[in-house]
């Protein structure tokens, strides 16, 4: 009978690819660091209370935004009055804003959550 060697994995390769592994890691490390540096000026973080109807953004900047109800009542989000839809408390939306954007609350208040890139 012919005994098959058992698969041993070779070590020094091994070795290899856990260096070229923490070696990816440190890579990717740097270059997340470097990328919020340079684009945490293009990005906008902010809580916008809401209390009737409020402007959130003018249209003139185009780009995605994303907000969350983070108030315990519903609002609505129009476009120049044409067309929205309702977002419930602790929803969130992400869209294109190419127009204005509006947030109305029909009773109460509430309170949204803004990122826009």
């Amino acid at each position: 009978m012919n005994e098959e060697e058992p698969d041993v994995p070779d070590i020094s390769e091994r070795r290899i690819k856990k260096q070229l592994y923490f070696e990816f890691l440190a890579d990717f490390k740097e270059n997340i660091v470097d990328y919020v540096r340079e684009s945490v000026n293009q990005l906008s973080i902010s809580e916008i209370p809401v209390r009737g109807t409020i402007k959130l953004c003018d249209g003139n900047s185009h780009g995605y935004i994303k907000i969350k109800n983070q108030g315990m009542i519903n609002c609505y989000i129009s476009t120049n009055g044409q067309g929205g839809f309702q977002l419930a408390p602790t929803e969130t939306a992400e869209f294109f804003v190419n127009n204005c954007v509006y947030v109305t609350t029909i009773s109460g208040y509430t309170s949204l959550g803004f990122i826009k890139s």
